[in-house]
């Protein structure tokens, strides 16, 4: 019984010396002593900071050390290699403000090429076997896009594939490839050459990678076909015209085995379909945006497809005068006998180059003013003399003859000028002075403006 009594004391002081000097582990032999971080993994843009934490247990010594470790991941044919931990060289990042249990790291200005597995280690100082680890991965922001995405070309054929990039200047800063072997070839600027013979299954992958960001790649996926045996067959446009002036008219073109190397002619002038201006929305489908300088001039003009047959063509779009329009005058009212300095402004459109308006300007219908074209969509006039004489509501017009209908108007104010043709006063009324005068104001409203009571 004695014996009992003398080794619990005893035990009490192994247990509290253990705790202390946090060395002591199970009867197992695994440590007591844990490491955690406030978060086991995290994604960081370049020069982006994170605070970490460490949480230890198991001990009364809560301190740690940090230390940045990557590994290196390359692949060589069908072969992929990742290297053992090694210390963090500078490219992949740093640690500052380090105390007893947390550390700041700051991301590169750059992501490591090749890429590298960044992984932060808290270390117990109690027990440096126990550890806690967080993986850090890095995102430059670039982010690659091939444009078109899809394509449908002919073998042999070639085609200029372009890529955007988001966050890199730099022209074009990808490295180009074809992911399917056999399925074609692409330069390092993109042109994109089918091959001899349709592949199977029929596709290709153009793959763009960023040389900053080899993880950052966009795509398009290409429909190989037989060129020789796939002739584009144009058959339809609509729609079959276009206003003069206007500032863009989009018109489809049906035909059958449209490819994306298919390139259309306007009135003998090729757009290639690079162009922004021609969209291949289907095999079936395109569509031709004609521009602002493509509808500057009345006429009828062709629209052709390289290579195709035409049935019930030729196809012809009408660019044809329209009614103009005006918004507006500057200004929309003056004063009776006043000069306009500068000449009365008209905005609407279309009212033709400043060399040849195709419009001319009237003032309450009269006979036609002199104008100067100042764009298409302005003009300014001087006003006759006498057009501004007597007051009232006239109309502005602006007439294009060769259009129906030809006139578009809006109002112009010419108002009383109070000064030299103010109301006048046909009767002094005295001052009442007595009850029983007649007639006599009982009161009076003064304007001082004019001066007239």
């Amino acid at each position: 019984m004695k014996s009992r009594q003398l080794w619990k004391p005893i035990a009490g002081a192994l247990t509290a010396a253990c705790l202390l000097f946090s060395g002591c582990k199970s009867s197992s032999g695994t440590t007591k002593v844990a490491v955690t971080l406030n978060t086991p993994s995290v994604g960081l843009f370049v020069n982006q900071t994170f605070l970490f934490t460490a949480f230890v247990t198991g001990a009364t010594d809560t301190s740690v050390t940090f230390a940045l470790t990557s590994t290196t991941t390359t692949t060589t044919g069908t072969t992929t290699t990742t290297s053992a931990p090694a210390p963090c060289s500078p490219g992949c990042g740093a640690l500052s403000g380090a105390d007893k249990t947390s550390v700041t790291y700051t991301a590169p200005a750059t992501v490591p090429n090749p890429v590298q597995t960044i992984t932060l280690t808290a270390t117990a100082t109690a027990d440096s076997t126990a550890k806690g680890t967080a993986a850090i991965a890095l995102d430059s922001g670039i982010r690659v896009s091939v444009i078109p995405a899809t394509a449908t070309i002919g073998t042999g054929e070639s085609f200029q594939f372009l890529v955007t990039l988001t966050n890199d200047s730099t022209p074009n800063d990808v490295t180009w490839t074809v992911k399917e072997t056999g399925a074609g070839a692409v330069d390092a600027n993109g042109k994109y050459t089918g091959p001899a013979t349709v592949p199977s299954p029929a596709t290709a992958t153009v793959v763009a990678t960023s040389k900053l960001d080899t993880t950052r790649t966009g795509s398009a996926t290409v429909t190989i076909v037989d060129s020789s045996q796939n002739q584009v067959a144009f058959t339809d446009i609509q729609p079959r015209t276009a206003p003069l002036g206007g500032i863009f008219q989009d018109v489809y073109l049906a035909a059958t085995n449209l490819r994306t190397t298919s390139t259309v002619r306007f009135n003998g002038v090729p757009i290639p379909p690079q162009s922004p201006q021609l969209k291949i929305i289907s095999a079936k489908l395109a569509r031709l945006r004609l521009k602002d300088a493509q509808l500057n001039a009345a006429g009828s003009f062709r629209i052709q497809i390289d290579g195709a047959t035409e049935t019930g063509g030729p196809f012809n779009v009408q660019v044809i005068p329209v009614r103009p329009a005006l918004i507006a005058t500057q200004p929309d009212s003056t004063l009776e006998n006043a000069t306009l300095s500068p000449p009365l402004k008209v905005n609407g459109g279309y009212y033709g180059p400043a060399s040849g308006p195709t419009v001319t300007a009237r003032f309450n219908g009269d006979n036609p003013h002199v104008i100067t074209v100042s764009n298409s969509r302005q003009l300014s006039f001087t006003l006759n003399p006498g057009d501004l004489g007597t007051p009232g509501l006239f109309s502005v017009s602006v007439v294009n003859n060769a259009a129906a209908p030809p006139i578009a108007a809006a109002n112009f104010a010419v108002q009383p000028d109070p000064i030299s043709n103010g109301p006048g006063v046909p009767t002094l009324l005295p001052l009442k002075s007595s009850p029983t005068d007649t007639p006599a104001p009982s009161a009076i409203a003064i304007d001082t403006t004019i001066g007239i009571a």
